[in-house]
Order: C-alpha cells, then sequence, then structure tokens
C-alpha cells in the first residue's frame, strides 16, 4: 500500500494545502492504481517555511503549491514517487 499524506498545518493550509488535496483526489479517481493508495490529511511534518508538504511513505516532497504543481505521479514500477517524477499536468516544481 502506498500512503500520501498532506500537511493541512497553518503554514501549509496557507499555502494551498486543500487545492493539492483536491488536485491528488482527482489524480487517483481517474488512474489506475497496482495497489490500494491511501490519501489523508496530515498536521506539521515539521517544514513549516517549506510547505506544502506531501509525504509519500517515507519520503517528503517539499513547496508543493497548486501553481507549481509539484506533485507525484505514478512511476514506471507503479508505485508513487517523487524521485522518479515530479509531473503533473506537464509541470516540475
Amino acid at each position: 500500500m502506498t500512503s500520501i499524506y498532506v500537511c493541512i498545518g497553518s503554514g501549509c493550509h496557507l499555502k494551498g494545502s486543500y487545492q493539492i488535496i483536491d488536485k491528488l483526489k482527482q489524480l487517483l479517481a481517474t488512474t489506475e492504481t497496482p495497489g490500494e493508495v491511501k490519501l489523508a490529511a496530515s498536521f506539521c511534518q515539521g517544514c513549516c517555511t517549506e510547505g506544502v508538504v506531501v509525504k509519500i511513505n517515507d519520503e517528503l516532497i517539499k513547496n508543493v503549491s497548486p501553481d507549481n504543481r509539484g506533485l507525484p505521479t505514478k512511476s514506471k514500477n507503479g508505485r508513487f514517487s517523487s524521485r522518479s517524477s515530479l509531473r503533473l499536468f506537464g509541470s516540475r516544481r
């Protein structure tokens, strides 16, 4: 199972975390996944000046915004990862 957590702490909230959650929900609803994906909100990930922070399993992705759309997509092996690809809708952070 892949776990995706989006920080909704005050700093990330002000930088658009709920918009990021909506984009991820859309992505997951329209993408076939090779296993279960858990999408959840979380509180502070300890990087308040670098938000919005998205955590995929044990990997933190910082400075995600609705503008740069540095959101994760599936890699070739079917797992969500920022290292393999940060492209969503053709943008890169």
